[in-house]
């Protein structure tokens, strides 16, 4: 039980489709109330024009259904958060990216 209580797993991945980059990122870190912090990141970047209908077309990287919401609404950035609980830095140490309790979207968009 204590190799699981000092266990911290890290997952990279990177992939590159044409001029479009993956990379993902998986963090398991069990604490020591027993709750497990999971921090995911999924990065993707495209040379495509998401304003240019005839551009931005293939969805390789990302679910067809989230890139027509970036391609209607021109989004140039987008991070979602879920967060259960006040975080317990004291106990926990502090957290890879920080976030208030409960969901948080946050979208950037291109100017016109």
């Amino acid at each position: 039980m204590a190799f699981f209580k000092t266990l911290v797993f890290l997952c990279l991945l990177e992939v590159a489709i044409g001029e479009d980059k993956l990379h993902e990122q998986l963090l398991l870190k069990p604490l020591q109330d027993g709750k497990v912090y999971v921090h995911f990141e999924f990065t993707t970047v495209t040379a495509a024009d998401v304003r240019n209908p005839d551009d931005f077309v293939h969805f390789d990287l990302f679910p067809r259904s989230l890139g027509q919401l970036v391609k209607m609404y021109s989004v140039q950035e987008l991070h979602f958060t879920l967060a259960q609980g006040m975080w317990r830095a004291s106990s926990w140490g502090y957290p890879i990216r920080s976030a208030a309790p409960g969901a948080e979207l946050a979208a950037w968009f291109l100017p016109d």
